[in-house]
């Protein structure tokens, strides 16, 4: 039987570390999956994350996508949901992007949101600025074929394997997303936070559907 239209991205976040990318890299390479990362550029400019290295990635066909600069300590915008915390938020967004453009990276106008946020404010600075779409998180969901592309949902696959989150959680949003006449299920990970890639590589097994990489343009 003909198999319905299902599209599986993988979407790590935060860069951390160059190890932590690597162990992305490699887990995905080893599975046949051209991944993407969700760059915050200030650890790059600081060091702690390799722009050389991403740079090769990218070369490979992972695509380097927009995150945010300060994600973390006291000068990030992104834990406050404030809608009047826009121009903090429109700051911060307009850095990262100065930092990809100089780097080189080629997909930087795909936006995944900071701290999954996605509100009027996100949508509103996606516009401002250029962006094809905007990614936000917290959503257990697939995309329809027709999603509007400045309200994309993602959901987790966690460090724990229970509940939604675990591998037969995401095995079961796959077959919903099969039953539902396809679409879009994108995965987020954490590479900075799992102990292990013994997750991930039961994941991997998309019970023989295929797994796809795709731009939204």
């Amino acid at each position: 039987p003909v198999k319905p239209p299902l599209m599986f991205s993988v979407v790590d976040d935060d860069t951390s570390s160059t190890e932590f990318c690597r162990k992305f890299f490699q887990n995905c390479s080893h599975n046949s999956i051209k991944g993407d990362f969700s760059v915050v550029t200030k650890m790059l400019d600081d060091g702690v994350t390799s722009a050389n290295n991403l740079k090769e990635y990218e070369e490979k066909g992972f695509g380097m996508l927009t995150h945010c600069y300060y994600l973390s300590g006291s000068q990030t915008p992104w834990w406050s949901t404030d809608a009047d915390d826009y121009p903090n938020k429109m700051q911060d967004i307009v850095k990262c992007l100065r930092s990809m453009r100089d780097y080189g990276f080629i997909n930087y106008d795909y936006w995944i949101a900071p701290s999954g946020l996605h509100n009027d404010v996100m949508q509103k600075i996606a516009r401002q600025v250029g962006f094809k779409c905007i990614a936000g998180a917290g959503f257990n969901n697939h995309n329809a074929l027709n999603i509007d592309r400045y309200y994309i949902q993602r959901t987790s696959l966690g460090e724990n394997d229970s509940g939604s989150n675990s591998v037969s959680g995401v095995k079961l949003k796959i077959d919903a997303c099969v039953a539902d006449g396809g679409g879009w299920l994108i995965i987020m990970t954490h590479f900075n936070v799992w102990e292990s890639g013994n997750t991930w590589d039961s994941a991997t097994d998309a019970d023989g559907y295929d797994v796809g990489y795709s731009r939204f343009n």
